[in-house]
Formats: C-alpha cells, structure tokens, sequence
C-alpha cells in the first residue's frame, strides 16, 4: 500500500485543499492535533475525497498544544497535549484502518 502524509501547521503551511485536489484519491484518512478539536474539522477535505471520488476510512483528532496568533500572547492552549493515551489511541485508530483494508495490522 502506497502511503503518503501530509503535514499542515504554522511551521508547515501549504494550501492543502488545493494540492489534494491534484491527486488521485483512492482509500484516505484524517489524523490530526488541534488546538480546538471539533467534529467538522475535516468536513472540508472529506468533501474532496468525496469529489474525486475517494473513500474516507475515518478520522481521528485530539487536542493539540496551540501557540498560533493570539494563543501566543497567553502561552498557547491545550498544554501537554497530546498526551500518551491519545498518542495510543492515534496508533490504535491507524492500526486499525490497516486491518479495515488489508485484513491485518502493521
């Protein structure tokens, strides 16, 4: 199985949305930190995958330490996130997308 990341941050800022839309999407996933984690977080980049006709596997987010903009001037947000269950729970969620196509796990 071919595998291919992408970061996004204040580090890392690319136009996401506009370089997938250049890809060939077969079997995707959403895994991400965030500062404010809400369900709709992905909504746009699953209507995409939707678009090119790929197929979403799932979504997995948590909170994220956040220091971008006006989090700076307080020291940012969600402190010592993520912690080591949701480190785990990401490495479960992913394992188990490895089972859901292939039928086993890493």
């Amino acid at each position: 199985m071919k595998k291919c990341f992408f970061m996004r941050g204040k580090r890392f800022c690319v136009p996401l949305d506009v370089f997938i839309l250049s890809l060939e999407l077969k079997n995707v996933f959403f895994l991400a930190t965030a500062g404010n984690p809400t369900k709709n977080c992905f909504n746009a980049l699953a209507e995409i995958t939707e678009e090119k006709h790929g197929k979403e596997l799932g979504r997995y987010i948590c909170k994220g330490y956040d220091s971008f903009g006006p989090f700076k001037l307080v020291g940012g947000i969600q402190k010592g996130h993520p912690t080591d269950e949701e480190v785990q729970a990401a490495v479960d969620f992913y394992k188990g997308l490895q089972e859901k196509v292939h039928g086993n796990t890493i």
